[in-house]
């Protein structure tokens, strides 16, 4: 693993986390396997090599207390682990939950390593991270442990940030299959985080079966449309779903909240293939949410792992929001169908409720909104919710995850994880630079005295790139001039050979020459500085398909895009980009 301090991405974890396990159900679902299936993956991938591991420490009581109560901290440390059935009546005063020996130790170690990451994030040791923790923690309230989870990793590494950096803005994604009412709790009447929950839900049917969970609660007081839930009416969603609802919600909110730092409560139990959310998302799909992320907070990216049970879709899913995090490309998604009708009412309901508090959802409003407003919250009202009224005085031991499918159902499930994982396979990263630069001064050539298309525009653009050191962090490629049989894949023969008369022309018949109307001039250099411009953007393209780097940047000049077939318009002569286009469909049969 590297221990480089410039790496741009840090993970955390610590072996004794993997001891941390149900003592009277040893193959409950939220087991060790969840993590080392992970750390596993990642290494079959040498995903670590290239990152900045950051070590976990145990958390201070202090850290701890940013959220929890005393008295549950003291309780916890004081459980009779010793003790298999004064244990097993621990637990049941708490829903869902068990401890043995290792696991308050392995809960202090999951918030150190947080915090400690969060550490390296803030003072740029790397510019992102993975926090590979268990037990998760966002179902953890202030004096409740509830859901698997014991101390809260998101909420205090959230406190942390706002109390430790001064952090004025905290977004907080939660894409659990869960709604994670811990997390919603600590931060319902501030502004200073952005609490974003997708989860399931089916009108309060589904557990932690909230009230609260619902979109109409959306915070109070200074936090008033800063919670925002968007809930799920419908198992078996897809990719589709799940972009619609980061297009339409998530990031128009995330971009006009600028945050200072994102943190992801990343539970994978909404992959294909788990048994607890019974959704359809693919593993990949990961690599996208995370890549949209990394636009906010400079790059401030930390993610936090939560749940997920579905061990295959689990590892994978965890190993592409690393690659996302480390800058590797994504794996294109298949195509995509319509988002489902429920979700569409979802989002809609969303906007309706949200729009006083956000500019960028006062778009694209429906005036059926209202009314699935009024239908959810009936549909809502005949579900029997979870109250403090009904809380039972003692819970039922966590169970074991009984996965409720037929041999076929089974079998067809294993065969779709199959196929997703295989339609996405992991590309090795490039050893070389992954951007490319072309730049060339003979481009500087054509001139005519003080036109606003001028030599100036890729000089100052060359500069720029050179005083941020952003040329030494690329692969300069070789610039080169377009041949006639690459020019004619867009032009028409009359047309190139017409330019080519510019070359040898007398300055008056280069000014006798109608361009004027078209807003374009001529000089001797014209016609070959426009090959080299269109010559040097094949080259990227050629460099960029046989993985000599994974994108470029073309510097060229005179620019393109206006130029038709048969005439040259608007600064522009060949057509840069429309040649590229028909070089790749010639010479690389791309379809798309």
């Amino acid at each position: 693993m590297s221990t480089k301090a410039n790496a741009i991405t840090g993970y955390t974890y610590d072996d004794l986390m993997l001891k941390h396990e149900c003592p009277w159900a040893k193959d409950h679902h939220e087991s060790p396997r969840r993590l080392s299936s992970i750390l596993d993956r990642c290494r079959e991938l040498n995903l670590f090599d290239r990152c900045l591991f950051v070590k976990s420490t145990p958390v201070n009581d202090n850290d701890i207390l940013l959220y929890h109560n005393e008295s549950l901290l003291k309780k916890l440390s004081k459980a009779p682990v010793q003790n298999i059935e004064q244990l097993k009546q621990f637990c049941q005063e708490y829903e869902d939950v068990y401890m043995n020996e290792y696991t308050f130790d392995a809960a202090k170690l999951a918030v150190g390593g947080s915090l400690n990451l969060l550490d390296s994030i803030m003072t740029n040791q790397c510019r992102n991270g993975f926090a590979l923790v268990r037990p998760p923690g966002h179902h953890a309230s202030s004096n409740e442990i509830n859901g698997f989870c014991l101390f809260n990793n998101v909420v205090i590494t959230a406190k942390a940030a706002i109390e430790k950096y001064n952090a004025q803005r905290v977004l907080i994604l939660d894409w659990d299959v869960h709604h994670g009412q811990g997390t919603q709790y600590a931060f319902y009447d501030t502004n200073k985080v952005l609490y974003i929950s997708t989860h399931r839900y089916e009108h309060g049917a589904y557990w932690p079966q909230l009230a609260e969970s619902d979109f109409d609660h959306i915070g109070e007081g200074d936090g008033r449309g800063f919670n925002v839930n968007i809930p799920l009416n419908k198992t078996g969603l897809k990719n589709a779903d799940y972009m619609y609802i980061f297009f339409n919600i998530i990031l128009p909110i995330a971009y006009e909240y600028d945050p200072d730092l994102v943190l992801v409560s990343a539970g994978y139990d909404l992959a294909l293939g788990c048994p607890e959310g019974e959704m359809k998302v693919t593993p990949d799909t990961f690599a996208h949410l995370t890549h949209y992320l990394k636009g906010l907070a400079n790059g401030k990216v930390m993610v936090l792992l939560e749940g997920g049970y579905c061990i295959d879709t689990l590892a994978e899913s965890a190993a592409w929001t690393l690659r996302s995090l480390l800058g590797d490309p994504c794996s294109p998604l298949q195509a995509c169908a319509n988002p489902d009708l429920t979700v569409k009412k979802t989002v809609a309901c969303c906007k309706n409720i949200l729009k006083d508090y956000w500019q960028s959802l006062r778009i694209d409003l429906t005036e059926k909104s209202q009314v699935w407003i009024e239908e959810a919250l009936h549909k809502r009202s005949l579900n029997e919710l979870a109250t403090n009224e009904n809380r039972p005085t003692q819970y039922d031991l966590t169970p074991t995850l009984i996965i409720d499918r037929t041999e076929e159902q089974s079998k067809k499930i294993q065969q779709n994880i199959k196929r997703a994982i295989e339609l996405a396979p992991h590309q090795k990263p490039l050893e070389r630079g992954p951007t490319l630069l072309v730049y060339d001064e003979l481009m500087r050539k054509f001139s005519v005295g003080n036109h606003c298309e001028r030599p100036g525009r890729i000089v100052a653009v060359w500069k720029g790139l050179k005083s941020r050191g952003l040329d030494q962090r690329c692969t300069m490629i070789p610039s080169r001039h377009a041949t006639k049989d690459e020019i004619l894949l867009v032009h028409t023969n009359r047309f190139y050979d017409d330019l080519e008369t510019t070359k040898t022309q007398t300055k008056k018949e280069l000014q006798k020459r109608e361009g004027v109307s078209r807003s374009v001039d001529y000089t001797n250099e014209v016609f070959d500085n426009a090959l080299l411009a269109a010559g040097s953007c094949l080259n990227m393209v050629d460099a960029i398909m046989t993985d000599k780097g994974r994108n470029g940047f073309a510097i060229i000049r005179p620019p393109g895009h206006h130029a038709h077939s048969g005439m040259d318009y608007g600064f522009c002569y060949f057509n840069n980009v429309a040649i590229c286009a028909r070089y790749l469909q010639k010479n690389y049969n791309l379809q798309r």
